[in-house]
């Protein structure tokens, strides 16, 4: 019985090197929830005492600095300094909506692009929105693909009492682990419901094309779709994206080899990118090869964790293909107001 067995730091390695993706999930008979399945053996290990210097150092800067970058939370709103709106989202004291950015979008520069291109859209649309600027914690999705569900819970309680404090009764995200967290993994820590609406950007801007509150240009490129594992297998929306993306018109839409349930990870999930960074490259290549493949000029996705480890496999593969979110694409082809 694996309860009486040994347990080698080997073991523990390789239980950390899976990304937790679900997409053995799709092929098992009996569809064992995989994620779920690795979380609970990764729980059972850190209850015994067993855990990898890579977890440990990720997990003590998430409590020191309360973001995985590590940098103080004032620099959370670095991106919005570069954004031009129409107001100060910092300086709102309500609003109804909460545009939640997270730690990978927020931190890192070169992922600034998605949430400025996303604030900007809801500007020019007049969304009534405002960001938690230096409050806002990370979501607490590493504590719980790392086997401590338990040290999220001051996380998600801190980051739903500032959004109500703001007066929102909807989240916005752009973030797939984030939607995740705010979507579902919460009542499993807090055992209640916040009673907000959650909705990703692609299915924000889906809505929003449909509706025909955003009027979108001529493009003419060859583009593909990357879905995002939390976004499209673990959350199941794969239709907006592709909604988004096709109501542009002159694009030339492909799917990669495997996508959609079966798309291939892009090498970030699991906390992988903390363990081994090595094996996360090399399957960032791998995915990179498939959009090669395809002969896309561009490659979007909705996450950006995608976009950066993409983006690092088409330079590895010197591949031409530019690599965006879908916030970004629909930014650059959105029709301005006269």
């Amino acid at each position: 019985p694996y309860n009486r067995r040994e347990i080698t730091q080997e073991f523990v390695t390789r239980v950390y090197e899976c990304t937790m993706c679900g997409r053995c999930e799709e092929d098992c008979t009996v569809k064992i929830r995989s994620p779920e399945l690795w979380e609970s053996l990764r729980s059972d290990l850190q209850r015994r005492g067993f855990s990898l210097d890579p977890i440990e150092g990720l997990m003590s800067v998430l409590i020191e600095h309360r973001n995985t970058a590590g940098k103080p939370v004032e620099r959370q709103v670095d991106w919005l300094r570069r954004t031009k709106l129409s107001f100060d989202p910092m300086a709102k004291k309500k609003a109804k909506s909460v545009y939640f950015v997270g730690c990978n979008t927020a931190y890192f520069a070169m992922a600034y692009p998605i949430a400025q291109s996303f604030a900007r859209i809801l500007d020019l649309l007049g969304i009534d929105f405002v960001t938690m600027g230096g409050q806002e914690w990370c979501c607490g999705y590493p504590f719980i693909v790392a086997g401590k569900p338990d040290e999220s819970r001051e996380f998600i309680l801190h980051n739903i009492e500032r959004v109500r404090e703001l007066g929102a009764d909807t989240v916005l995200v752009s973030c797939p682990g984030c939607y995740r967290v705010w979507s579902d993994e919460y009542r499993k820590i807090i055992q209640d419901d916040h009673g907000l609406d959650v909705v990703h950007a692609a299915q924000f801007l889906g809505r929003a094309i449909e509706e025909g509150k955003i009027r979108l240009k001529e493009m003419k490129e060859r583009v593909t779709y990357h879905d995002p594992c939390d976004l499209g297998r673990n959350a199941g929306v794969y239709e907006e994206p592709r909604s988004v993306i096709k109501s542009i018109t002159g694009i030339n839409f492909v799917e990669l080899e495997d996508h959609r349930e079966y798309a291939m990870c892009c090498g970030a999930g699991g906390d992988l990118l903390a363990v081994n960074l090595k094996l996360s490259q090399g399957v960032s290549k791998r995915r990179a090869e498939q959009v090669i493949e395809s002969e896309a000029q561009l490659l979007a996705t909705a996450c950006p964790s995608c976009m950066k480890m993409l983006g690092f496999g088409m330079r590895e593969l010197d591949a031409e293909v530019s690599v965006m979110d879908i916030c970004q694409l629909v930014y650059q082809a959105m029709e301005r107001p006269s």
